[in-house]
């Protein structure tokens, strides 16, 4: 059973959304990439709380006005599951590693004529 994302913690402001604690947005996230989330990926809280703090010290890192928090956006949660991924891998479940693939990468696959 796939569960719907739970909006319920943003609040609405004139200009869009924003999260309203931590904890929210580590719940927004874990509703997409948890455990029966939309895009289940079986990530942990845990996961999704140390990604999100690596994307928090990254845009900081960074400084400048096209990487930033967009105060718990979609942007936001799409960018910690780039982390999740980066950090743990990508999910079996969108990615099997134990599928039978002709090509280990898309370059590979482009190169070859076939697509």
């Amino acid at each position: 059973m796939t569960t719907k994302p739970n909006l319920s913690m943003y609040n609405r402001y004139s200009s869009g959304f924003f999260m309203l604690s931590f904890n929210d947005f580590i719940d927004y996230v874990f509703s997409f990439y948890g455990a029966d989330g939309l895009y289940d990926q079986g990530r942990t809280k845990e996961q999704i709380s140390f990604a999100t703090l690596t994307y928090l010290d990254e845009v900081d890192k960074r400084d400048d006005d096209f990487y930033t928090w967009g105060n718990g956006d979609s942007l936001d949660r799409e960018r910690v599951r780039d982390f999740m991924n980066d950090l743990y891998g990508p999910s079996d479940d969108i990615f099997p590693v134990h599928a039978n693939c002709k090509y280990t990468d898309i370059l590979s696959a482009v190169a070859s004529g076939d697509i």
